[in-house]
């Protein structure tokens, strides 16, 4: 029979500059996620109640009084967020982090071939077209992410405001 008190103890250290967390995790958030995020939040609230106001309820009853515009910016800032949350994952991973961008790129592409085959091959219900519909517009926000993720973030004077003004958004969202 083995001899336990003989095994070795193994003591796990991180090595000299690793962390948890990489250096640049916060700014990545504050900077780059965030601000897109508001952004794309707030624009798909203003779509939507644009596209869904009738004469006899206009813009501002969309904007300020039926949630319906709110819940379905939801949507798309999760639909948004697949792609970024991943890289940001990836990225601060310390032996993955290279690849990072390779796999927003895969992501992204794979969402936006799902989302164009859902559009050709199955039957559109009036709200399964509306969120089809906002989901399609929101390629290009794929696109601009991706840029702030690559090239840096924005200025603090552009960020914060930004994420203030989604933050905002979503508690009257949440209020309605």
């Amino acid at each position: 029979m083995e001899d336990l008190s003989e095994q070795p103890v193994l003591r796990v250290r991180p090595e000299e500059g690793e962390r948890f967390l990489p250096n640049d995790f916060y700014d990545v958030l504050a900077h780059r996620y965030f601000p897109v995020l508001s952004l794309t939040y707030i624009a798909s609230i203003i779509g939507i109640a644009l596209k869904v106001s009738r004469p006899e309820a206009g813009f501002i009853y969309y904007f300020f009084q039926d949630p319906y515009a709110y819940r379905m910016g939801y949507w798309v800032a999760a639909w948004v967020s697949i792609p970024a949350i991943l890289w940001i994952l990836i990225k601060s991973t310390f032996h993955l982090g290279d690849v990072a961008d390779l796999w927003y790129k895969v992501t992204s592409g794979l969402m936006i071939f799902t989302l164009l085959v859902s559009l050709v091959l199955f039957p559109m219900g009036e709200s399964g077209f509306a969120i089809r519909l906002f989901m399609v517009a929101t390629i290009p926000i794929l696109f601009v992410q991706y840029f702030f993720f690559v090239r840096g973030g924005l200025p603090p004077t552009m960020a914060w405001p930004l994420t203030v003004a989604g933050l905002t958004f979503l508690t009257y969202g949440l209020i309605l």
